[in-house]
């Protein structure tokens, strides 16, 4: 981190206020973004200053210049607070309100915000775990080798300068290689081999003292040293989408066949290249090489359709169906639930319980009919799987349980519509044994996906029986009808049914915990 110019700036500034004495970085940090001060400015404040340091002609001074005046007062501001405040809160000043983010970015472009952040971000993690000193702050990070890793962004309007190596991954339009004339890698003394899967060391004394394995391991050094070269090159060649520009300069003895000029020249040659002058006032020749391009292939005319020639007999027939068009399904709908009246095609919603009464004496509203309902949904479930004779003990025992919040009256008026719907004559086959609680049933019916379950269902060898509890909602009057809502829903249950026990007698019936009331449903054609 410490080697982007940003960082090097601020660290800079930060060693000048411990130590403002020091007249060579009060210099450097004068010239930096954050002073704003020119060179020919500097020599102008420095020179024929005598034995006077440098922030002391600049205290004296700083009204004699308008550049000199507004260094001073940044820096002046941050010395008297380098002594109280903590490192991040100096760079925070230096940055936020003296501008000097601002003035790095105007200089070094964009990419030093990144560094920049980060340097605030390594002295918040220098104060979690030192003393906030700004001296131990620059020695933990001259010390620390911070290193912060960043992906090269692709496409940016500048210019960037960077090896071959750091280009791999990145593409640019106009891609400018300009050392291309360098020759491999100088020998080297120690060379390595391998005996009985050991790497050794061989060290080669020189010219005068040759030996076949020394030449050898020369050899495939060069070969190892060249073939890196080789795809260094592939990579180099491969970064431009538009333009490459291979450049060098002609060295004073005969330029190496391994250099990668040679290289490209020669694949130019190999190429069948053609020797050109160059155009708009070059001097010099050029290797011009040019694709030409394909013709294209003649359209082919619209031929008329024409019937296609019978198969012979031997191939035998195809089926009839393979003839025919697949038949037309409409797309199945989302599935419907029969249980929720609240939709608009079920029509309007049946009456519910007046508020005043839900409101009456201790109980709260909806909320607490609702709790009510949901005890006698429980129980008319759970009571037909035990002995007749304990129905009313287990259901006197379950309500008067301190979590469920019932006074007496209210668990014994409870009881009494509970017994009275399982001891009901008619409905005393859907609480026989073999009858199902909360039964789901799934199915097409009307074109579309029932997925519902009712609470009560009875299956014999000639009958299909069924009903669904209403807690907390008046019954029909006499003589009327019961709710749209509730017709459809227990008609999608009988359309469901019907497909399963085709034949059998199917009989449907709504039960109102409130009296209790039983309302037939007949099965609508």
């Amino acid at each position: 981190m410490t080697d982007s110019l940003a960082v090097q700036d601020l660290t800079a500034l930060c060693h000048a206020l411990l130590l403002p004495q020091d007249n060579l970085t009060l210099a450097a940090v004068l010239t930096s973004p954050f002073g704003g001060v020119s060179d020919a400015s500097l020599m102008d404040l420095a020179m024929e200053r005598g034995e006077r340091p440098l922030w002391t002609v600049l205290r004296e001074r700083h009204q004699e210049r308008p550049e000199w005046q507004s260094a001073w007062e940044r820096l002046s501001a941050l010395q008297t607070r380098i002594d109280f405040a903590t490192p991040y809160q100096i760079l925070a000043d230096a940055l936020g309100r003296h501008e000097g983010r601002a003035r790095a970015l105007a200089r070094l472009g964009p990419e030093a915000a990144e560094p920049l952040d980060d340097l605030l971000s390594a002295a918040l993690r220098f104060e979690a775990l030192h003393a906030p000193s700004m001296q131990g702050f620059l020695h933990w990070l001259e010390s620390s080798n911070l290193t912060v890793k960043r992906e090269a962004e692709s496409e940016i309007d500048a210019v960037r300068i960077m090896t071959v190596h750091g280009s791999k991954g990145l593409q640019a339009r106009l891609v400018i290689l300009p050392d291309m004339t360098g020759e491999v890698q100088g020998e080297t003394k120690l060379l390595w081999t391998c005996k009985n899967g050991l790497d050794l060391p061989v060290w080669m004394p020189g010219r005068e003292l040759p030996s076949d394995l020394g030449d050898r391991l020369k050899q495939q050094e060069q070969e190892a040293a060249q073939a890196e070269r080789n795809r260094l090159l592939y990579v180099a060649l491969t970064r431009a989408s538009d333009w490459l520009v291979v450049c060098g300069w002609e060295p004073r003895r005969k330029q190496s066949e391994s250099s990668w000029y040679s290289l490209c020249r020669s694949g130019f040659e190999h190429l069948d290249a053609v020797s050109t002058v160059f155009d708009g006032g070059w001097e010099g020749e050029r290797l011009l090489s040019e694709a030409q391009p394909e013709l294209s292939a003649p359209a082919s005319r619209a031929l008329a359709p024409h019937a296609p020639e019978p198969m012979p007999g031997l191939f035998g027939q195809a089926p009839a169906w393979h003839a025919l068009p697949a038949p037309q399904e409409a797309p199945l709908t989302r599935p419907l639930a029969p249980s929720r009246p609240d939709n608009a095609s079920y029509g309007v919603a049946p009456p519910a319980l007046s508020p005043l009464h839900l409101a009456a004496g201790r109980e709260s509203g909806r909320r607490r009919a609702l709790e009510r309902g949901t005890l006698v949904h429980r129980l008319l479930q759970w009571l037909p799987d035990r002995p007749r004779e304990e129905w009313g003990i287990l259901a006197e025992r379950f309500l008067a349980q301190p979590a469920h919040g019932l006074s007496p009256e209210e668990s014994t008026r409870l009881v009494g519509q509970i017994l009275s719907i399982l001891t009901h004559e008619t409905l005393a086959p859907l609480f026989a044994p073999g009858s199902l609680a909360e039964q789901p049933i799934t199915g097409l019916a009307f074109g579309q996906v029932v997925l519902g379950q009712v609470d009560r269902l009875r299956v014999t060898e000639d009958c299909v029986m069924l009903c669904d509890f209403k807690t907390n909602q008046n019954p029909p009057r006499p003589g009327q009808a019961v709710p749209a809502a509730y017709r459809r829903q227990m008609a999608a249950y009988g359309a469901v049914l019907t497909q399963l026990y085709p034949g059998r007698e199917l009989v449907m019936a709504l039960v109102w915990t409130e009296g209790p009331t039983i309302s037939f449903v007949p099965l609508e054609p």
